[in-house]
């Protein structure tokens, strides 16, 4: 089972990518995903006839989950999920595996600045930061995902802004800090496992080199073969500032 997650860069502030975002679709589908995560992406019409997308009605851009080859439906969030509070940034299915047990997945763009409100959840901000500039949202986005996908199946998929290496110390222990969480609460960190060190999916300004990962249940990440990105796409295709970042499992 092959998973994508690719940032389509939508919401660039230049709108560079709007002109080529068909194209970045039918990039996106020769690379033959059974399941791909998206984010800062609308699909355009006639990606209805190539598989299932699951999205919020979203009118200029958003995350979702596109699936060519498994009959993905919605996943509907407790009432009371503090992740409600996030539309269009979060995307939610419930996805049929090839080894015919089902799993929850999740598009993830957690925005670039302080999490404030109800995102937070109830949540002490002075516990949940990772640094003195407060909670981000990142953060709350982890602290609301991790009783949800406890005792399940999941993929985590998409652009988290955050990484281990960010260019000062701080804000690398910072980082780093994030990625602690993820280990004690038993995430699977497909890239990890693969690659001692951060694979680079952002090609735009800054110091970050990957901000985009997948994360899932450690029976789920045994199964991990195959990690790598698709750098053409940000480097020489020009269809978005970050790559697609592509993971094989050997499920079914």
């Amino acid at each position: 089972m092959r998973v994508i997650t690719w940032n389509m860069g939508l919401a660039d502030r230049a709108h560079r990518f709007v002109e080529t975002h068909a194209a970045a679709w039918r990039y996106l589908l020769g690379l033959d995903p059974d399941l791909a995560f998206l984010q800062e992406s609308f699909p355009p019409d006639w990606v209805v006839d190539e598989g299932t997308v699951v999205r919020d009605p979203f009118r200029k851009w958003g995350s979702l989950i596109f699936s060519p080859t498994l009959a993905i439906e919605h996943f509907a969030l407790p009432g009371e999920s503090p992740l409600s509070s996030l539309p269009n940034y979060l995307a939610f299915a419930d996805v049929p595996l090839p080894d015919g047990m089902h799993a929850l997945a999740a598009s993830i763009h957690a925005p670039p600045r302080r999490a404030e409100g109800d995102i937070l959840g109830g949540h002490d901000p002075g516990k949940l930061r990772r640094s003195v500039e407060g909670p981000k949202y990142n953060d709350a986005i982890f602290a609301g995902l991790a009783p949800l996908v406890d005792g399940r199946r999941f993929i985590l998929a998409g652009d988290w802004n955050t990484a281990r290496r960010q260019g000062t110390q701080r804000d690398s222990r910072a980082g780093e800090e994030f990625f602690a969480r993820v280990r004690e609460a038993g995430w699977h960190d497909c890239v990890w496992s693969k690659h001692p060190n951060e694979i680079r999916t952002w090609f735009g300004p800054g110091r970050l080199q990957q901000d985009d990962y997948v994360f899932c249940d450690r029976s789920l990440g045994e199964s991990v073969d195959d990690v790598f990105v698709a750098e053409d796409a940000a480097t020489e295709q020009d269809l978005s500032d970050h790559a697609p970042l592509i993971v094989g499992f050997g499920v079914g």
